[in-house]
């Protein structure tokens, strides 16, 4: 008998401390609900605020803004007059490594007028704590959902369709939206980055084009013509979901459905 009541205590200890560890596993294993996309912004929201007064669009502006050397351009051949060096790319310098630590332990706060819609009109694209918001005027005609933190935007023509778009950096739980391919049984409930494009048309703000979880997180990107051809490459500066020290610069092109990875 006492055998038996001291076993049945000890499994009621058990299953009350495994209750009790439950959120925190889940939150150190990428949070599943809110919970852990919770506790994802309240971390950001703990970080000092950075501010970005342009959208960078040369590499000039890359240098100056991102803090990325010459030098680091130079493994993608984005360096006027210096041809690219073999066995650059990919690597992490010293300078990229720090500058790139700096960013990923900020949150940016930004805004930019742009008429995204060629109406003449310009927009007011401004974020903030992980909010993006779009206004004309005083109306508010877009806000990102409450279930992103947007790390950054740029604007831009992205997919070399002739229309200027808005271009996030995005935070979210799960890989996929609302809807998943059909091919999918699961879904990875980490949270994840991602990179989204949205068009400004007949005074609504639509999605144009979603990825879903990328394989490494993108603290920055911009649109570049690196090549002179008249078509944007998106140059993007990377970290890892693993490895906090760990950064690299990647050129992309958008291929029709997607981008791929160039050199």
């Amino acid at each position: 008998m006492k055998m038996r009541r001291w076993l049945v205590s000890g499994l009621l200890v058990a299953g009350c401390l495994l209750s009790w560890l439950a959120p925190a596993i889940r939150q150190q294993a990428g949070g599943e609900g809110l919970g852990g996309f919770a506790a994802f912004r309240k971390a950001r929201l703990e970080l000092p605020e950075r501010y970005e007064s342009i959208c960078p669009g040369t590499v000039g502006d890359i240098i100056n803004t991102w803090g990325v050397s010459p030098a680091e351009l130079e493994g993608l051949g984005l360096v006027a007059g210096r041809p690219a060096k073999n066995g650059t790319e990919g690597e992490d310098s010293n300078s990229l490594a720090a500058e790139g630590k700096n960013l990923a332990e900020s949150r940016l706060t930004k805004v930019r007028y742009f008429d995204l819609d060629g109406d003449g009109i310009r927009e007011r694209y401004s974020l903030r704590d992980g909010i993006i918001k779009a206004e004309v005027g005083s109306r508010l005609i877009w806000e990102s959902p409450a279930s992103w933190w947007v790390d950054y935007f740029f604007l831009g023509d992205a997919n070399n369709d002739g229309w200027q778009e808005l271009n996030l950096l995005v935070w979210k739980e799960g890989s996929f939206g609302p809807q998943q391919p059909f091919w999918v049984e699961g879904e990875d409930r980490s949270i994840k980055n991602h990179l989204f494009i949205f068009k400004l048309e007949e005074g609504e703000i639509k999605p144009v084009w979603q990825s879903s979880n990328l394989d490494r997180p993108n603290l920055r990107a911009a649109l570049i013509d690196g090549n002179g051809d008249g078509k944007k490459e998106l140059l993007a500066l990377e970290g890892s979901y693993t490895d906090s020290g760990k950064f690299q610069l990647t050129l992309w092109e958008w291929n029709g459905w997607g981008f791929s990875r160039l050199r």
